[in-house]
């Protein structure tokens, strides 16, 4: 689920901007990604990839990577808080293509949790992590080693922010291991998070009903969550993402037998197939609405085997496969609706609808300065939505510019205005 889940983090980002405004600026970013991944960028000038000269106000870039470091063990290309650089599966469609060429890793660490027991690429994963020092120590937890305790493992693992954390289950807890999806970004209503966190927990369904495969290069995904950034990413960028997401397995062996149920059973179990052929040929660039809409719905024309059917109509498939009271039905594809025509462009994007309302305002001077004046009528703005939706009543009463083209007609549930 964790590797599965780490293509789409980039989709569901620029489909959940909501941050185009900071200290009082507009920006030309859509998304707070990397605005927060540098505020906690804690690498030193040699992890960074560079180097002091004789004055301490000149800097040179390292140009050969071959130079021995002085005072650090590891050039990190990236900050603690950042997109994903591993895949942890052992699943056989994992290609090596797939994974990133220059993780740093600290191979005593993976050396020492291999001799443990731990599975070479679950122990990669952990010894990427490790090759950060921790942030805030706490006296108490050095003047013993509790072993019963994951006190230290947490220091680390809490403190590096990527966009998927796998998360193992917590000592003397019986809770189950888990898989955070961090990318989104929170919206101007409940009603707006409900839908991506539902549409969230429908996507890791369908992945195990229907063994989805969204596996693209490690490097892809990077340069997937950069292009999210851009101003209205979600309808003037495209993403790299798997053309075909459904696993192909090998033929059955022919020599069956019945079971007990009369039934044909094979006598071997069988697994996906490894994948064969160039990796570029399993992947191609797609706009946020053919991923999440299909590329028939999109209206896109592509070459015979690479349409992609698109995540809410393979939900949809999910939903028709079980049983699913009209109520719940009902909402879900509210939910759905939401973010189809925020996909497509009929609907804004929570960054497009506070950019727009900056820009028609009659204190904005067209110089991207979020006056006070432009500032307190936007947070009124928000305040009286959320009103609204708390008193559950439809939106289309307020007189709040734009609200039409970030809403539409929707409210809480799924009876409309």
């Amino acid at each position: 689920m964790y590797d599965m889940l780490s293509p789409l983090g980039p989709i569901l980002l620029a489909l959940t901007a909501a941050t185009p405004a900071y200290k009082g600026f507009l920006a030309e970013t859509d998304v707070r990604w990397n605005q927060i991944s540098r505020a906690v960028d804690d690498r030193t000038q040699e992890e960074l990839g560079e180097k002091v000269g004789i004055s301490r106000f000149y800097k040179e870039t390292l140009t050969d990577n071959s130079q021995p470091l002085k005072n650090d063990r590891w050039r990190i290309p990236k900050s603690r808080y950042a997109s994903n650089s591993t895949y942890i599966s052992t699943d056989p469609r994992l290609r090596p293509e797939y994974l990133d060429p220059d993780l740093i890793i600290d191979e005593a660490i993976k050396a020492q949790l291999i001799e443990g027991g731990m599975d070479d690429r679950l122990a990669t994963h952990f010894a990427h992590l490790f090759i950060r020092d921790p942030i805030v120590i706490f006296s108490e937890d050095l003047k013993e080693l509790d072993l019963n305790k994951t006190d230290h493992f947490e220091n680390i693992q809490s403190t590096n922010w990527q966009h998927m954390r796998f998360k193992p289950p917590p000592a003397d807890n019986s809770i189950g291991w888990r898989v955070e999806f961090r990318p989104m970004e929170i919206q101007i209503t409940d009603f707006e998070n409900a839908a991506f966190t539902v549409f969230i927990v429908l996507i890791t369904r369908v992945i195990l009903s229907f063994d989805l495969n969204f596996y693209i290069p490690i490097v892809k995904v990077d340069a997937n969550m950069e292009t999210a950034h851009a101003r209205d990413a979600v309808l003037q960028e495209k993403f790299y993402f798997r053309k075909n997401p459904f696993t192909s397995r090998p033929p059955r062996n022919s020599g069956q037998s019945a079971g007990p149920s009369g039934t044909n059973t094979p006598n071997v179990f069988s697994r996906p197939a490894t994948p064969t052929g160039p990796v570029e040929a399993e992947y191609r660039l797609m706009s946020v609405n053919e991923i999440i809409n299909g590329t028939e719905y999109a209206g896109v024309e592509t070459e015979d085997g690479d349409s992609f059917p698109g995540l809410i109509p393979l939900v949809e498939s999910y939903l028709d496969s079980v049983n699913v009271d009209v109520q719940t039905r009902c909402e879900i594809s509210t939910y759905l609706d939401l973010i189809r025509q925020r996909a497509s462009g009929e609907l804004w994007t929570a960054a497009k609808w506070i950019r727009e309302f900056v820009a028609s305002h009659p204190d904005y001077k067209a110089d991207s300065v979020v006056s006070e004046a432009v500032n307190k009528d936007l947070v009124g703005a928000v305040i009286d939505i959320g009103k609204q939706e708390c008193a559950g009543k439809g939106f289309g009463q307020l007189d709040i510019p734009g609200l039409d083209r970030l809403l539409g007609k929707f409210r809480r549930n799924c009876k409309g205005v």
